[in-house]
């Protein structure tokens, strides 16, 4: 995976008290991308996820924390989705059901089922900014058609100019027209 890629348009986040118990599941999430960032402070996270408005977010949160970081984060644009880590889903289902970025995300007590939904969402997200990307692409592709047609025609209409060359192809040596 080309992380210096996934790095410039994705952040991992993930906040827990008990960050340091998780240190074999911190390294499954960095096969996904090494942009995880951890906190074990609900209001630094918060903090930290409004201050980064240029990657698309993932947060995972604890349980404990899911009901007072969610309702102050949910509608930020770089928020993409909300996985919640807990240790009994039963608690968090009918809360959640208000919160897309959760219902997008999960709820779960198995951290392999977690990483599977979160390499599911970081796909998914990659694959459509691809698609965005590569349709501004062909847009741009077509208005420098576009202009190159455009040129031709003002070209062969007014140009006084004499060209050793044709129009559309660079003199190598950066050459004027004369």
């Amino acid at each position: 995976m080309d992380f210096d890629f996934v790095a410039d348009h994705i952040q991992l986040v993930w906040v827990d008290k008990n960050m340091e118990d998780y240190r074999r599941t911190q390294e499954k999430f960095r096969q996904n991308t090494d942009t995880l960032a951890t906190f074990n402070n609900a209001q630094y996270c918060i903090d930290f996820i409004r201050q980064n408005s240029t990657k698309k977010i993932f947060l995972i949160t604890q349980g404990l924390f899911a009901r007072d970081i969610v309702p102050q984060v949910e509608n930020c644009d770089q928020l993409e989705c909300v996985y919640i880590f807990c240790h009994n889903v039963q608690n968090y289902r009918d809360w959640a059901l208000d919160y897309d970025k959760i219902m997008k995300g999960g709820i779960f007590d198995i951290d392999d089922d977690l990483n599977i939904s979160l390499t599911k969402g970081i796909r998914d997200y990659l694959l459509q900014a691809t698609m965005d990307l590569q349709n501004k692409a062909n847009r741009c592709l077509e208005k420098a058609q576009e202009l190159t047609a455009r040129y031709r025609e003002l070209y062969q209409a007014k140009c006084t100019l004499h060209l050793s060359r044709p129009p559309d192809v660079e003199d190598p040596a950066g050459m004027q027209p004369q």
